[in-house]
């Protein structure tokens, strides 16, 4: 029995959602914020339906309260407004979804039992593997500040289902922070489909996202898009801010409604679908410049991680140059170090290009050790990388 605690001061929402709630539900009816709070004080609340505008305040002060129980139960924010600020705030504070009224009630439904089958496979993995973010540290190499700050908030973003944008130059690994997102969530054994949206031609982007019909376009075939193939998993959109404009607005309706509409088709299709969105360009000033809309940034910006540059955080250098060379190790015969003189040179690089630049910088310094290991073979010693064989 799900006990669902409806919190709205329209008293003919809460008659009406009673006569169609299924049986395995139990509506607690209240309309206010004083009357919520004991309740959920006293525990034992499996779910909750929460107005935004209610007579004694906002349904969004309550939010704090509902994240204290543990575990917080999921919370599904109603209102009259779709104002992107008030939308993002509720995601931000832990609401898992928001519904814009008036709604149909068997939208509503569908999104109570998603919402509540998501928490409670979340709730199971987080069990089953309680140290599975404890192990980003050695996904994400360095001891800096600010890789601390992005393992901490990768790890708690992962439990989450709320959209998240990774920022960050090129080369810092937006794509490496949203598998590892995936890993670790509750969605980890569904799929994870990458879409590197500005590799996509503007005529082709909407049935690379949403699929087609034969006919509908030359050479059109009947196939599902990346949202439908992502169903129940993680779509990872890269370079999002180079989509057109007519796309962008097309993606925002596909976020909003939880439908995609296959280019050809009438019906829509229902998709479940974690959004991680990167950019290597600074959001705001996108939108500034009218290469992203503002509506859509707000909506896939609910949850922002900002990957540092590989030159400000020069003390993880040796760090990251080592875990390279352990993942090129798996793939060859010898292990190779790295000399004191080849670490100060590349400490002192810039890196533009990143942590990418700096794997193929080490890829060219192995093939030179190797080579120059293979006409010495009969000398002892370490196979180190020296400064003279790390080249730009």
């Amino acid at each position: 029995m799900v006990r669902l605690l409806f919190v709205d001061d329209d008293e003919r929402a809460h008659t009406t959602l009673a006569m169609v709630l299924p049986r395995e539900y139990r509506l607690v009816s209240v309309t206010s914020l004083a009357a919520a709070r004991p309740l959920l004080e006293a525990g034992g609340i499996d779910a909750v339906l929460l107005d935004i505008h209610l007579p004694d305040g906002s349904g969004l002060d309550l939010l704090r309260q509902i994240q204290a129980v543990s575990p917080p139960p999921p919370t599904v924010m109603l209102s009259a407004s779709d104002d992107v600020p008030t939308v993002v705030e509720a995601m931000r504070r832990g609401a898992a979804d928001y519904l814009v009224k008036p709604y149909q009630l068997d939208a509503l439904l569908a999104t109570l039992a998603t919402t509540i089958a998501n928490s409670a496979a979340r709730h199971a993995a987080q069990a089953e593997d309680s140290d599975e973010t404890d192990a980003l540290p050695g996904r994400l190499a360095g001891d800096s500040a600010p890789m601390s700050e992005v393992r901490a908030t990768v790890g708690m973003y992962a439990t989450a289902d709320a959209p998240v944008l990774v920022t960050g130059e090129s080369g810092t690994g937006k794509e490496l922070v949203a598998h590892l997102i995936h890993q670790c969530s509750h969605r980890r054994e569904r799929p994870f489909i990458a879409v590197n949206a500005a590799a996509l031609p503007e005529s082709l982007v909407e049935s690379e996202l949403f699929g087609s019909v034969e006919g509908a376009f030359t050479g059109a075939i009947t196939r599902p898009g990346c949202f439908e193939q992502a169903d129940g998993g993680t779509l990872f959109l890269d370079e999002v801010g180079e989509m057109a404009l007519a796309a962008q607005a097309k993606l925002l309706r596909v976020i909003e409604s939880k439908e995609v509409t296959r280019v050809g088709a009438r019906a829509a299709t229902q998709v479940n679908v974690r959004m991680v969105s990167a950019t290597n360009r600074q959001p705001a000033a996108a939108v500034a410049e009218g290469r992203l809309r503002e509506d859509l940034y707000y909506r896939l910006g609910v949850l922002p991680v900002q990957l540092p540059p590989l030159r400000d955080r020069r003390d993880d250098i040796p760090t990251v140059a080592y875990s390279l060379l352990e993942d090129m190790h798996t793939h060859q015969a010898r292990q190779i170090g790295i000399h004191a003189d080849a670490i100060a040179r590349l400490q002192e690089h810039t890196w533009p290009g990143n942590v990418r630049v700096l794997r193929n910088v080490l890829e060219r310094a192995r093939i030179r050790v190797e080579s120059r290991h293979t006409e010495r073979q009969g000398e002892a010693g370490a196979t180190l990388i020296r400064a003279a064989d790390v080249v730009w």
